[in-house]
């Protein structure tokens, strides 16, 4: 089973006080609590058009750590059939859902607000279906405190490896970054977005470069910006001056889990997971 992993980024809203939805003691939600608070019941959304579900799962709660939220996110799907001979043969459409499991630490650390998602080719493409999901939380209503945004968390050093192989000849770099809310760093370029995020209300930012000959690629301002995207907080794009492009998306980072053998809904398929879970968390 492979697991794909992603980094929820939730700014928090500007909205007066007064409309804000709080958490059940009364106080303005944490970002974990709020995760926690969407997560923790039966939610629809939509996806290219058909009706997804989200569907905690009990079990998680009994062999998972209770940092771990854990359930599946499930779609319908109507396949073809007939009837019984006594109704006739007749042609008809059964219908049958499959699910993908879904894994989140929400809490605030130096590796939360993380998720790992099942890939299921029955159930859609990983990041999509997330996003469509984010769509989702941030359609509540005016009174929620964050905005979500979700990114893949990118294998370690996959720009640099492209950037090898093309000789450094890179002619465009495009960075789509949420700004900062857990991932501070002394560099410049984080601490920019910072101000972007505190003075301009900013929940993202998107920059292309482009050069002439080739961007030097090298400097020491870019491996910051690089860096803070395979963390799981936004996307690069290049393209080389041999037309060879790089999507940070195409290299999100899974790990494959040895759970197959078990019946998803038994308690062997959760022993087995929480034993491995370490190489997911």
């Amino acid at each position: 089973m492979d697991m794909y992993l992603f980094r929820f980024s939730l700014k928090e809203r500007r909205q007066a006080d007064a409309f804000e939805r709080l958490d059940t003691d009364g106080k303005p939600f944490s970002r974990e609590r709020w995760i926690r608070d969407f997560f923790s019941q039966r939610r629809e959304f939509s996806h290219f058009g058909s009706t997804f579900v989200f569907v905690p799962e009990p079990m998680g709660e009994k062999y998972l750590p209770t940092r771990i939220t854990s359930g599946w996110i499930a779609r319908a799907k109507f396949l073809p059939e007939v009837t019984s001979p006594d109704e006739g043969l007749q042609p008809t459409l059964h219908e049958s859902w499959r699910a993908a499991l879904i894994l989140i630490d929400p809490t605030d650390h130096k590796d939360g607000q993380k998720i790992a998602f099942e890939q299921s080719n029955d159930v859609g493409k990983a990041l999509a279906v997330l996003r469509s999901l984010v769509r989702s939380m941030n359609t509540q209503g005016d009174a929620e405190p964050f905005f979500a945004e979700v990114f893949a968390i990118v294998q370690e050093a996959s720009f640099w490896v492209f950037a090898k192989l093309h000789g450094y000849q890179i002619k465009t770099l495009s960075f789509d970054v949420a700004v900062p809310n857990m991932f501070d760093g002394p560099d410049d370029f984080t601490e920019e977005l910072k101000k972007l995020r505190d003075k301009n209300n900013a929940a993202r930012v998107r920059t292309t470069l482009t050069s002439d000959t080739s961007l030097d690629t090298t400097a020491k301002n870019i491996a910051p910006i690089i860096d803070y995207t395979e963390k799981g907080a936004g996307t690069v794009r290049a393209r080389a001056n041999d037309g060879a492009h790089y999507n940070s998306q195409d290299h999100a980072k899974r790990v494959t889990i040895d759970a197959e053998h078990t019946d998803k809904a038994g308690d062997g398929f959760w022993s087995s997971l929480s034993n491995m879970l370490g190489r997911i968390f």
